[in-house]
């Protein structure tokens, strides 16, 4: 097996909504995530992980820059990894190419990258100790962030600011 991880290019937006969309049913609106998609790869970017034997999406992160591009701070969506892929490092792999990705985004606007923050659920341990190991540190708890019925969300924050 060959994994293949970089920014997803204008054209795979759709074909990235509807392998999100394959995996998790309606609970993924495909034309809006083919919108959003869309969207952040011309305005910011997302990191893909590919199978480059069957071509096939088996992970991804969302970079958004908050605000002013020009405050070096952004903010991380939707980290995944396909199951079958999980173990294997990739998810390390996506954020370590996103956290450089940013650091060119950033580059564009002559501010370095200050931080980056991510949302994960609580009770997420995998997750956390993903974004632990590429430099995050656990911050305030949130209730109800995105709807009341989902349990708390934890702010996870990585600070480059002093970092070469």
């Amino acid at each position: 097996m060959s994994i293949e991880i970089r920014k997803a290019k204008q054209d795979e937006a759709g074909g990235l909504a509807q392998a999100i969309h394959d995996l998790h049913g309606e609970k993924f609106d495909l034309e809006f995530g083919k919108s959003r998609f869309n969207y952040l790869i011309d305005k910011n970017f997302i990191i893909i992980a590919r199978d480059t034997e069957t071509q096939d999406f088996i992970g991804r992160a969302m970079f958004e820059a908050i605000e002013d591009p020009r405050f070096g701070t952004g903010m991380v969506w939707g980290v995944e990894v396909w199951e079958g892929y999980k173990g294997k490092g990739i998810g390390t792999k996506i954020l370590q190419t996103l956290i450089e990705e940013a650091s060119k985004y950033f580059a564009d606007y002559n501010v370095p990258l200050r931080f980056l923050y991510v949302f994960t659920r609580s009770s997420n341990h995998q997750a956390k100790a993903l974004y632990r190991k590429v430099g995050f540190r656990e911050g305030p708890l949130l209730d109800r962030m995105f709807t009341d019925e989902q349990p708390q969300e934890q702010l996870m924050i990585a600070d480059f600011r002093n970092k070469k």
